[in-house]
C-alpha cells in the first residue's frame, strides 16, 4: 500500500492481484488495474499525484490513474 504524495489517494495490491488506486476515506475508487499476477509487487510508490509504479522483482512497471 501507498499512500499518494497529497494525502488524497491510496493504490493498493489486492488479493485478486489487481492494482486498484481509492480515495484515503475509501468512498471513491478511482481505479483498477489487472496485473495478471497474484504476486504481490515489493513495492508500490507514487510519482508526482498521477502515476503508481511497481516494482516486481528487479522488473518496474507503470500505471496511471
Amino acid at each position: 500500500m501507498a499512500v499518494s504524495p497529497n494525502g488524497k489517494f491510496l493504490a493498493l495490491f489486492t488479493s485478486e492481484g489487481k492494482l486498484w488506486v481509492v480515495s484515503t476515506d475509501f468512498q471513491k475508487s478511482l481505479s483498477e488495474f489487472e496485473t495478471k499476477s497474484m504476486i504481490p509487487p515489493l513495492q508500490l510508490a507514487w510519482y508526482v499525484h498521477r502515476i503508481i509504479l511497481t516494482r516486481v522483482y528487479e522488473k518496474c512497471r507503470l500505471g496511471a490513474h
